[in-house]
């Protein structure tokens, strides 16, 4: 008897921002018909990076809603070719239906979080610097205070109004949602001091309890 391998695949939510019209709910299964009869048993979704990338968070700001306030973002990820835009423009939340099609499929989800993307933040006006990041400057890695810094606009951990008000935001959508209880090591600056990094440690270690007690009352089904 031959055993049959498991795959991941990992989409950055980026089949759903390029499928053709019309974009109707049924459309969402278009991020899992590919997978049908492959090896693949689990999809990693990523789901946001200090901003919701397309659900309606209540503690974080949603990608399209910063773009309608003005936010800008080259190269454009919409030209009329983005689902999730679509049933946002008409109310509709499509995380949950997508995450039921992934399970009614067979295949478990996992919603991926990016804990310090720094995509686009030299220009602090792109939809995807939210107001937190442009209100706590000096929550900032590193030295340099204007937005011209790349690597440096990653936001520190160390501080309680940041890994709460994303601890908050992943609570929104875990019930039900496996995620990983490794902590984000990337753009852990070596000057962060040693007792902030310890607590980003507890943080996350209440993050994964948080998951669990969600999953038992069933907060919200995805």
């Amino acid at each position: 008897m031959t055993s049959r391998a498991n795959a991941i695949s990992d989409d950055d939510s980026c089949t759903l921002r390029s499928a053709p019209p019309p974009h109707t709910v049924e459309r969402i299964s278009c991020a899992l018909d590919y997978l049908k009869d492959t090896q693949v048993d689990c999809l990693c979704w990523c789901v946001g990076e200090q901003i919701a990338y397309s659900w309606p968070s209540k503690v974080i700001e949603n990608f399209y809603d910063l773009q309608a306030k003005g936010g800008s973002l080259n190269p454009g990820w919409d030209g009329g070719r983005d689902i999730m835009h679509s049933l946002h423009r008409e109310g509709i939340d499509y995380l949950p239906l997508l995450t039921q099609r992934t399970h009614a499929q067979g295949m478990m989800f996992v919603a991926g979080f990016r804990m310090n993307d720094t995509h686009i933040k030299s220009c602090p006006n792109s939809a995807l610097s939210p107001e937190f990041w442009k209100t706590y400057q000096h929550y900032r890695l590193g030295d340099a205070t204007d937005g011209k810094g790349y690597y440096n606009a990653a936001l520190d951990y160390s501080y309680p109004e940041v890994r709460n008000r994303y601890r908050d935001a992943i609570a929104g959508v875990s019930g039900g949602v496996q995620t990983g209880k490794n902590i984000p090591r990337s753009f852990m600056d070596r000057r962060v001091r040693k007792s902030g990094f310890e607590r980003l440690r507890e943080a996350v270690s209440e993050e994964v309890e948080l998951v669990h007690v969600h999953r038992v009352h069933g907060r919200r089904e995805c």
